[in-house]
């Protein structure tokens, strides 16, 4: 399986380390110069123990995008730790500052302030093609078999298999981005407006926003967040098809000392209070609504558990029903 802090740790130098899978036909693209078959750099094999292979058999895992998905969980839950201390198996140098690679179907994804994406086999750190772009190019999202790179004031869709470029979009004063399955949004921080696009680059939906907002921008299945910081209790909440914003209530600038969402899994919002240190997980009921001027019903987020860094051996305040989280006595 791949080793994550191996390959998290890139400037200039990508690190893969061994103890070591990827799962839409787009409008033409502005021309891109062609990705280059010839390798322009060689693996340096890095030694192991004696009895250890120069590299595995095959990469199973896979850390696809920014923070794992969509939701930004970084969490992957289908691989495991290692068994056997880590140990670099290769490493590529580059003349330029690397954004952080990601690593889908056995193939690692990087992009560079050299305008350059590059991808590697995450078993060797063979080359396996380079895609020069017009502007740096930052981390990578795979989605199927299509990596979104975000460069300054656009996104560039490129063939995974072999880089060759399918489409650019602008997406102009963009503050955040988020690549899902089911499309991708971004916010327009001169609205400020949240953006959703088809995969293919058609707009499908925009939705005005007011502060209180900021980073991160998260996607479950049926909902796209913005999270509203330490300023509200609630993230900005539309849903994923249509844009309709899900609460009877817009958030309001001037709240403080509030839960700031942090990501989303499974349905299930994550948050801190930087004012208490406690973390809160809410879930976020599907439900339909109405535009009669009444909501017949509408996804409302209730209290999963909340727990305080505390001694005391007693659970955590549990105010609602959804689970309890308990500690044991320590020793």
């Amino acid at each position: 399986m791949v080793n994550r802090r191996a390959f998290l740790a890139s400037l200039g130098t990508l690190v893969g380390a061994g103890c070591a899978t990827r799962s839409d036909t787009e409008s033409p693209a502005e021309p891109t110069p062609e990705p280059t078959a010839e390798p322009t750099t060689t693996p340096t094999v890095s030694a192991t123990r004696p009895d250890e292979r120069a590299a595995p058999d095959s990469v199973d895992s896979a850390w696809p995008m920014p923070a794992h998905d969509s939701g930004r969980s970084n969490f992957s839950p289908d691989a495991t730790g290692p068994t056997t201390l880590p140990a670099d198996l290769w490493s590529v140098p580059f003349e330029a500052s690397l954004s952080d690679p990601v690593v889908a179907d056995g193939t690692v994804y990087v992009g560079g302030d050299d305008g350059a994406v590059r991808a590697l086999d995450a078993r060797t750190g063979a080359e396996q093609w380079t895609t020069a772009l017009d502007a740096p190019a930052e981390t990578p999202w795979v989605v199927g078999d299509r990596l979104f790179v975000p460069t300054p004031g656009a996104v560039v869709a490129l063939d995974a298999d072999g880089g060759g470029s399918v489409r650019r979009f602008e997406t102009p004063a963009r503050s955040d981005f988020v690549a899902a399955r089911h499309g991708l949004y971004y916010v327009d921080a001169s609205g400020p407006t949240v953006v959703a696009l088809e995969r293919s680059g058609e707009r499908r939906w925009e939705a005005e926003i007011n502060e209180p907002w900021q980073s991160p921008l998260l996607t479950s299945d049926e909902h796209v967040f913005v999270s509203t910081g330490a300023h509200w209790n609630e993230p900005w909440t539309f849903a994923v098809d249509t844009g309709q914003f899900e609460w009877n209530r817009r958030p309001e600038p001037g709240g403080s000392d509030m839960i700031a969402e942090r990501f989303v899994s499974e349905g299930t919002v994550f948050a801190v209070d930087p004012m208490f240190g406690e973390v809160e997980a809410a879930v976020v009921d599907s439900g339909g609504t109405t535009r009669s001027g009444v909501r017949a019903s509408t996804p409302t987020p209730r209290s999963c558990w909340r727990a305080a860094p505390t001694t005391s051996t007693s659970p955590p305040n549990t105010p609602t029903r959804c689970c309890t989280l308990s500690r044991r006595p320590a020793g």
